[in-house]
């Protein structure tokens, strides 16, 4: 599969290069290095693309000057990415089979502004079909509505391990302060406000280590904006590779996921405090102050 790409679809293969360069002059080219050990040619050789029928040249000699790494091996095994001119020379000069537009300042899940630039773009574009990014690959748009089912699930299963930790210390110091608690109702303390002391108490411990957490994330997601290659051995990163899983990760921080982790914060504090609390609002002012932990 012959793939001709201008010079900034070029530059985006940088981080698939396994060896080599990106082509810079005509008649370079990136080889799929599963499609290079097939052919048994390495950097620096040449190899010959045949395309008869078309409207180019038919035939077109590269030099193999960058060897890819993709995350599909099948697809690997049948790349050749050479510039743009190139590919309309052997093939069809002057034509292309796909134009992307790619807008800057948007993330891959902005999917309203896509949309938006689709139906305008549809009008201008007889003959011609244009399709969102998620339209385009199928497979990822079969899998994204999961995303944030999964995602919730995963947080909050951690945040239910916390709140049995926060549920623990609640509770432990409550057994220690049972006798505090007996003389603030012995003072006149109703149930309902000793039960609003626990639940002030956990939230304000919930509170102040969300943000200590929260300015720690933010530290962590500068980092990983740019990249992250995982520190695996390589037989791992073999096995990433051949299921299409990335070797890099790229940081993703939107304003619904810090809300909805501040949410679960502010829930799980909540309900850990509900039984220390109840427990505390049932204290015998007399019992309580009699106490012995």
């Amino acid at each position: 599969m012959v793939t001709g790409l201008e010079p900034a679809g070029l530059a985006r293969q940088k981080n698939l290069l396994k060896a080599g360069r990106l082509p810079e002059a005509p008649g370079e080219a990136l080889l799929g290095e599963a499609l290079a050990q097939a052919l048994r040619v390495g950097l620096g050789d040449e190899v010959v693309a045949y395309a008869p029928g078309g409207l180019g040249l038919g035939v077109y000699a590269f030099r193999v000057v960058g060897l890819l790494d993709l995350p599909e091996t099948h697809l690997e095994a049948r790349t050749l990415v050479v510039p743009l001119a190139d590919a309309q020379a052997l093939l069809a000069p002057g034509r292309v089979t796909r134009l992307e537009v790619r807008l800057e300042g948007l993330g891959l899940y902005d999917l309203k502004p896509l949309e938006e630039l689709k139906a305008a773009l549809k009008p201008h574009l007889q003959g011609l079909v244009a399709e969102t990014w998620l339209e385009a690959n199928p497979i990822y748009a079969a899998i994204l509505p999961l995303y944030d089912t999964v995602m919730a699930l995963y947080v909050g299963v951690f945040f239910l391990l916390g709140g049995l930790i926060l549920l623990n210390a609640l509770y432990l110091s409550l057994v220690e302060r049972v006798r505090e608690f007996g003389l603030l109702a012995a003072l006149g303390l109703t149930g309902r406000r000793v039960m609003a002391l626990v639940f002030w108490e956990s939230l304000l411990l919930v509170g102040v280590f969300a943000l200590v957490g929260l300015g720690a994330g933010l530290l962590v997601h500068l980092e990983l904006v740019d990249g992250f290659r995982l520190p695996l051995p390589q037989w791992i990163l073999e096995q990433y590779r051949e299921f299409g899983l990335p070797e890099v990760l790229y940081g993703r921080l939107s304003l619904k996921e810090v809300l909805l982790t501040l949410g679960y914060a502010v829930g799980t504090g909540l309900l850990a405090a509900l039984w220390p609390g109840w427990l505390a609002s049932r204290l015998e002012p007399v019992e309580a102050m009699r106490y012995v932990p």
